[in-house]
């Protein structure tokens, strides 16, 4: 029988995550497919599904500030360090008691990409899927902040230092791909002598054009990527097509 995928959305704050797995999770049901959905964001005020297990039924972010006496970005990350210091209870629970008809784990991050960057946390929290699930990471990509090669570029880097540090497969999402930048964005992602032009433009040009080739022109062979948009619900074929193929 084969492994259940769980499916691991990572990005900066505010990119989209949270929505993305609410459109997932419509288009799947759907279908009449089972899933399992995950909320690991302490801060969310509210989220737009109803997650099987949220990580706020159990940990209290602000009586955590209060007890450590920690600033807002410290007690969201000590609030999941917390949490997932049980998170192979969860695992268990998921392997033994679920459904065995279960097809896809959606699990929402909160925009903290430290915990996933240089935390442990991260690292136990991908290699517990990894053991009983086969598990892609999801990095989502806001096309709207990424204005310039630059940004862009930088956005790409974190997504490979995911990618060497969880030693996973990653996937990317260019989530408001209704926004008017991603024909732009798409065309510098794919095209290696527009990436030469727009990287030599502005500071640390060299470094960038001096690394431009290593990473960018061999960047797919290792991340692909798809346009999204939760509007449309552009993407979600592709994006399905690519974690049933894993």
């Amino acid at each position: 029988q084969l492994k259940k995928i769980a499916v691991v959305v990572t990005g900066y704050s505010a990119s989209g995550k949270t929505q993305i797995i609410y459109r997932l999770h419509s288009y799947i049901s759907g279908k009449k497919l089972n899933h399992f959905l995950i909320n690991l964001d302490p801060g969310a005020v509210e989220i737009p599904y109803q997650a099987n297990i949220d990580i706020r039924d159990n940990i209290n972010q602000y009586e955590i500030k209060n007890q450590f006496l920690i600033g807002p970005n410290n007690y969201v990350l000590t609030s999941l360090n917390l949490f997932l210091t049980k998170f192979n209870q969860v695992v268990d629970f998921i392997s033994k008691y679920i459904n065995k008809k279960l097809t896809y784990i959606f699990i929402d991050s909160p925009g903290q990409l430290e915990i996933f960057l240089w935390s442990i946390s991260g690292f136990i929290l991908i290699n517990l899927l990894k053991f009983s699930f086969k598990t892609i990471v999801i990095f989502v990509i806001d096309i709207f902040k990424n204005k310039d090669a630059h940004t862009i570029f930088l956005t790409i880097l974190t997504a490979l230092l995911l990618l060497f540090r969880l030693k996973s497969r990653i996937f990317l999402i260019l989530n408001k791909s209704d926004c008017s930048k991603i024909d732009k964005i798409v065309l510098f992602l794919s095209n290696s002598s527009i990436q030469k032009n727009d990287l030599r433009k502005g500071l640390l040009s060299e470094l960038f054009t001096s690394y431009r080739e290593l990473i960018l022109e061999n960047l797919f062979t290792l991340v692909p990527f798809c346009n999204f948009s939760c509007i449309s619900n552009r993407g979600q074929n592709e994006f399905f097509a690519f974690i049933n193929s894993f």
